[in-house]
């Protein structure tokens, strides 16, 4: 058993059971996490405003083969232009794999106001895929203008426009 704290930003909440949630985590020490919220859908919790999706937390866990949340503590309230990176990040992702370089730019964004498409660039580039000069991967004609996340290509507006608006990111 070992306790563990953090600092986190907060990618998704799922139910499970009758008052827990599994929440998804991007941290500073471990990368992605999912870790086990126990009875936070009570309206008795403490720790369920501080563990809100798009925002930045310190957490405390517990690890017993899996994560157990004990505390949180909100930095930021949540902020909604972060929905597109937090997507990212959630389905780009993979556990336990720890980025430095991705967690200083998260940090980044935390700070600075840096529009939609320019962190999609950012973000996707930090994890392999720079699209500075890609061309399409359908048609091979114009510049990029979006990434598909399923499968992991660049293409241009033309082509992005015939795919599903979930499997997208704008770049």
């Amino acid at each position: 058993m070992q306790e563990l704290y953090t600092k986190a930003l907060v990618l998704d909440r799922r139910p499970v059971g009758e008052a827990d949630e599994l929440v998804t985590f991007y941290t500073e020490k471990f990368g992605k996490i999912y870790a086990r919220a126990k009875s936070i859908r009570k309206i008795t919790s403490k720790v369920s405003a501080h563990l809100q999706p798009l925002g930045f937390t310190q957490v405390r866990f517990i690890h017993r083969g899996n994560f157990t949340v004990l505390d949180a503590m909100a930095e930021t309230r949540p902020r909604p232009q972060l929905i597109s990176i937090v997507r990212l990040l959630a389905d780009m992702t993979h556990e336990w794999e720890k980025d430095t370089r991705l967690w200083q730019y998260i940090q980044r964004i935390q700070i600075e106001d840096i529009p939609e498409k320019e962190m999609n660039r950012d973000v996707l580039a930090l994890l392999g895929f720079d699209g500075r000069h890609a061309s399409c991967a359908f048609c091979k004609k114009e510049q990029a203008y979006a990434f598909l996340k399923t499968r992991n290509d660049f293409v241009c507006r033309a082509c992005a426009s015939k795919v599903s608006e979930s499997e997208v990111v704008c770049i």
